[in-house]
């Protein structure tokens, strides 16, 4: 099995997670934040595990985490947690989409292909998540 811990942060719906990776200050926090707002539940913020099994990977919280969530002005937040969830896509915070109706894009994680969305910019990105993540 196939481990990798990675800097981000990542919320699920119905056992199909999300990824929110950027630098320091791009908005992941805030993303998972907003998803949290429409219905979804926190796995982890600042730093996801990520699990290979078979042709999935597992997204979970590290330990010293569980159930913390950074919000800026208000400080940690505790709040519930999903421990394990199923990786849709990664939305990558550094970049901005520039087409309207983009290509598909992937991001190569443990060895399998997942598919990418550049989020940067985007003030609606935490609805379209979550619809993503609630309707495929």
């Amino acid at each position: 099995m196939e481990k990798q811990r990675i800097h981000g942060s990542c919320v699920e719906y119905d056992g199909q997670s999300v990824l929110i990776i950027g630098d320091s200050g791009s908005g992941k926090s805030s993303v998972s934040l907003a998803l949290i707002a429409l219905g979804a539940t926190l796995v982890s913020d600042d730093a996801v595990d990520l699990t290979r099994k078979d042709d999935k990977i597992m997204t979970s919280p590290p330990d010293s985490i569980l159930g913390q969530i950074e919000a800026r002005s208000f400080g940690i937040l505790e709040m519930p947690y999903s421990a394990s969830a199923t990786l849709k896509f990664v939305v990558d915070m550094n970049k901005s989409e520039v087409r309207r109706l983009p290509e598909d894009k992937t991001i190569a994680l443990l060895g399998l292909k997942l598919p990418l969305v550049f989020g940067g910019n985007n003030l609606h990105l935490a609805n379209a998540v979550f619809c993503v993540l609630k309707l495929g």
